[in-house]
């Protein structure tokens, strides 16, 4: 279905809906680790889960998976590097290539963190079936799949 310039509304705008529920989200998410003593953001906390899940892993492979440009990567590369939370180690390889680990204080604060994502998830979806979920999750996903 084509929306006409005509009828568009704003606030019926999926863009726009999306765009509000992930910036609550990613607030209430960063309130969470904040009210439990963890100085770390959204973008960093999803940043420390991907090489927590890809120990190794490059800043060329990191941004791609984190769907970010290389500066902004770089430069949440380097303050959870100053977190202590990862570190960066020569390649065996090539010596000028960098891989990305977690530390152990990386993987405990990933498990933590880990643990309150996932009750800004659930206290979110309260109310909504895990049918709706699914079917949301398809949506989104086939919508991000249109733009690619």
């Amino acid at each position: 279905m084509d929306i006409f310039i005509n009828d568009f509304k704003l606030s019926n705008s999926i863009g726009h809906i999306v765009n509000v529920v992930a910036n609550k989200m990613k607030f209430e998410l960063e309130q969470s680790f904040l009210n439990n003593g963890y100085d770390i953001t959204a973008q960093q906390w999803m940043v420390l889960s991907i090489i927590y899940e890809n120990e190794g892993i490059n800043q060329n492979e990191l941004a791609l998976k984190s769907k970010k440009d290389k500066t902004n990567i770089a430069r949440i590369v380097d303050k959870l590097k100053n977190k202590n939370y990862i570190e960066r180690i020569s390649s065996s390889n090539d010596k000028r290539a960098l891989n990305i680990f977690t530390t152990i204080l990386g993987k405990n604060t990933k498990e933590e963190l880990s643990k309150l994502a996932i009750d800004v998830i659930n206290n979110s979806t309260k109310n909504i079936s895990l049918n709706e979920q699914t079917i949301c999750m398809n949506v989104l996903k086939k919508i991000y799949t249109n733009l690619s």
